[in-house]
């Protein structure tokens, strides 16, 4: 927003170029909206989640950004995970409900709620 849209544009590309060199074969990237993404994984368990994120988050942490000013970009994830089966509604509230956790305890970082 500081930048307008066209740099906007730029960094969520790479925050994608940066998200994706983490990303498992078996998962899959989505935009939400704005600057809202989500991840499917459909490998692995609870563990395996909160460490693709946590590599995600540094990831974009540590990506050079070209902006006209100085700045690093940062991300907050929030990570839920259910055995095969579970409603995906509940699983996309359980994880916005930890992102608002992320966000609340000062940004860029990986938080995650139980089921």
């Amino acid at each position: 927003d500081s930048f307008g849209h066209l740099v906007g544009d730029d960094v969520i590309c790479g925050v994608v170029k940066a998200v994706a060199q983490c990303l498992p074969t078996t998962g899959v990237l989505g935009r939400v909206g704005g600057v809202e993404f989500t991840v499917l994984l459909t490998d692995g368990d609870y563990t395996d989640a909160f460490n693709v994120a946590e590599q995600m988050r540094a990831a974009i942490a540590n990506h050079n950004f070209s902006l006209p000013a100085p700045r690093q970009i940062t991300a907050s994830f929030g990570v839920s995970w259910t055995a095969a089966g579970a409603d995906f509604s509940l699983l996309y509230g359980l994880a916005d409900e930890a992102l608002y956790k992320a966000k609340h305890s000062g940004r860029n970082c990986v938080t995650r709620m139980d089921e």
